[in-house]
């Protein structure tokens, strides 16, 4: 009887874990420091874990990215909160879809502790996030 309940604790032990995916290094809470509009550059604050913008990339089998713009310097309210998809890409970059669309919005680039974010319009923005999380 021992070994028939060591089998399943071995079996339930080794079945069950975190995610079914690797982690991503791109998974974590991301702030804004610097952007780049029409070749200004704008220069953010970063007030400990806290910024007038915040990306948080999720991972797992349902991967996604919260953007929130923050309305006060201690993070509690927030103007616009919006969420899309990610996939890494073959080339290494990350796509950034609107839920349920097939083309991505924006692009992602991840290089050591810096997000770079190209978003392609009329005016190309280009906006760089720090890792806090």
């Amino acid at each position: 009887m021992k070994k028939v309940i060591l089998f399943i604790f071995t079996i339930l032990a080794l079945s069950c874990s975190s995610e079914d995916t690797p982690v991503d290094g791109i998974v974590g809470k991301w702030m804004l420091y610097k952007a780049e509009y029409e070749n200004t550059v704008y220069n953010y604050e970063i007030n400990g874990q806290c910024g007038s913008q915040a990306l948080v990339m999720v991972g797992g089998n349902n991967k996604f990215v919260t953007e929130t713009y923050y309305s006060n310097a201690d993070c509690t309210g927030y103007t616009s909160r919006t969420e899309w998809e990610w996939v890494k890409e073959n080339d290494g970059t990350y796509g950034i879809y609107p839920m349920g669309q097939t083309v991505p919005e924006r692009t992602l680039i991840l290089t050591n502790n810096e997000i770079k974010v190209t978003e392609p319009g009329f005016i190309t923005v280009t906006k760089y996030y720090k890792r806090i999380l």
